[in-house]
């Protein structure tokens, strides 16, 4: 098994690379609702909530 390299920053933090507001979708909506708002919002990922917890994530890949 190969060894991950090791960040440059090791102080980075998730928040660093996400954009804010943080866009989201709760987990009952249909795949079609998904794909739309990542499109109108220009996203390749949302969160999933479920009861206003993220629970998930859908990217452009899971659509592939």
């Amino acid at each position: 098994m190969t060894e991950l390299p090791q960040s440059e920053h090791p102080k980075e933090k998730l928040g660093d690379f996400m954009t804010t507001p943080v866009i989201s979708i709760d987990v009952k909506a249909s795949v079609q609702e998904a794909a739309h708002l990542m499109d109108t919002e220009n996203a390749s990922a949302i969160l999933t909530t479920e009861n206003g917890d993220h629970v998930g994530i859908v990217t452009e890949r899971d659509f592939t």
